[in-house]
């Protein structure tokens, strides 16, 4: 309808009418623009409010997954130290010791979903908040991948350090084939190295720990204020 009565207008060479028809388009579609804009700004805000929610909830349930790390491995710690106390003092150590002291091992893998869809999508670049966005990056980029880095090869020493113990201890009857000053200087070279090794995770993972409840406590700031 337009079209046609600016064609009319053309012809009839109203250019008053003409230039007020241009007027009336440019500004419908600027509006029509505008619109578009406003209802796209609006499902970005609602999406980064989502992702923040959403994000959240993997984070708790890291920090609870790191947790119960660091329970483990602190115990870990503390009976690898109280072993090797044992040994230096007596020079002797029983193999329920020796067992207790060093089975078991614990590493953190997180709960990355939420990030990786937010990454692969793109629409990471949709938060606001390039302190907030540079964090969260920073996060899974650094803190998430040493953690993990460092946890696989403290994983693999510890497999090593028992198969090369077998030499002189049965896992299965959990007990040592033989006691002696060799056997008695591996033990205490073992447990030194599982004691340090232990201590750099350690440090790593209540690291990763405090960034973790820093971005939460960040992240609450931003849904609630929403």
């Amino acid at each position: 309808m337009i079209l046609r009565r600016f064609n009319e207008h053309v012809k009839d060479q109203n250019w008053f009418a003409v230039w007020l028809d241009l007027i009336v388009v440019v500004v419908g579609i600027f509006l029509g623009l505008q619109v578009t804009q406003w209802n796209d700004d609006r499902q970005d805000v609602k999406w980064e409010q989502e992702f923040y929610r959403d994000l959240k909830g993997d984070l708790v349930r890291d920090v609870e997954h790191l947790g119960a790390v660091i329970e483990f491995q602190s115990g870990k710690g503390d009976r690898l130290r109280a072993a090797l106390e044992k040994l230096t003092i007596e020079n002797v150590l029983p193999g329920d010791d020796y067992w207790d002291a060093r089975a078991g091992n614990t590493t953190f893998f997180p709960a990355n979903g939420v990030y990786q869809s937010a990454l692969t999508s793109g629409k990471i670049e949709l938060i606001r908040d390039k302190v907030i966005r540079f964090r969260i990056m920073n996060l899974y980029g650094h803190h998430y991948t040493r953690v993990i880095y460092n946890g696989e090869i403290y994983d693999e020493r510890v497999e090593i350090t028992s198969w090369e113990s077998r030499e002189y201890y049965d896992p299965i009857k959990q007990d040592f084939l033989r006691w002696d000053e060799k056997v008695a200087d591996a033990v205490r070279a073992e447990f030194a190295f599982l004691i340090r090794e232990n201590d750099i995770y350690m440090g790593l993972v209540r690291t990763l720990d405090e960034e973790l409840r820093t971005l939460i406590s960040a992240l609450d700031q931003r849904t609630n204020g929403a």
